[in-house]
């Protein structure tokens, strides 16, 4: 029996406890709502939202936790409401996104690793290592 064809040019990857901000222009004017990534790939993402963005259409996207980015561009290719959303008008909402270009490179950083690498990579804070010093 053969595998089936993944149709994603990017495979995805699990991310760390997070919040994300996703941003729209509507009718009303600008919308911001409260998230979570659920999954990421350098092409895009899935996210649940709080609130029901009309889709496709052009947005932002920015990391709030683990640490703050800068807002990346992106298009919703698609939304699906949660129970709630579709009976109340309220609640969650799963979010299918494709960046403009591709994912910024902090942004996937933070998201599938946390802040851990900022701090397993930084330079020691020893004299041997200051001024080309080597014992």
């Amino acid at each position: 029996m053969s595998r089936p064809i993944d149709r994603r040019g990017a495979p995805r990857y699990p991310v760390v406890a997070n919040e994300i901000v996703l941003a729209w222009h509507e009718d009303s004017g600008h919308r911001q709502v409260p998230g979570e990534l659920l999954n990421l790939s350098q092409a895009g993402a899935l996210l649940r939202v709080q609130g029901l963005p009309t889709s496709p259409q052009r947005a932002w996207i920015r990391l709030v936790k683990p640490a703050e980015t800068n807002w990346s561009e992106c298009q919703l290719i698609a939304t699906k409401p949660g129970l709630l959303s579709r009976f109340q008008g309220r609640g969650s909402c799963l979010v299918r996104l494709r960046f403009q270009e591709t994912c910024p490179y902090d942004f996937f950083k933070l998201s599938t690793h946390g802040s851990t690498l900022e701090k397993a990579f930084q330079e020691p804070r020893t004299s041997e290592y200051e001024c080309g010093v080597w014992r």
